[in-house]
């Protein structure tokens, strides 16, 4: 029981908005998505090219997304 307190407590504390968060992990997709397409450059299998493919897709199409905090 004092863990799920704890946790409420750190929840309340934590000062990182929604926002800041989303674009974070957006800019996060598109670093794994170049890395990918690089390791494909140097020999890996076709699997990754579709992953860093998908991931820059994601980062191309969310960047005018503004998410209000609830």
């Amino acid at each position: 029981m004092w863990f799920l307190n704890f946790l409420k407590e750190m929840e309340s504390k934590m000062e990182i908005k929604r926002d800041e968060l989303f674009h974070f992990i957006r800019w996060v997709n598109l670093l794994l998505g170049l890395l990918s397409i690089y390791y494909y450059s140097m020999g890996a299998s076709t699997p990754l090219l579709s992953i860093g493919f998908l991931n820059i897709a994601v980062w191309t199409f969310t960047r005018k997304v503004k998410i209000k905090n609830v």
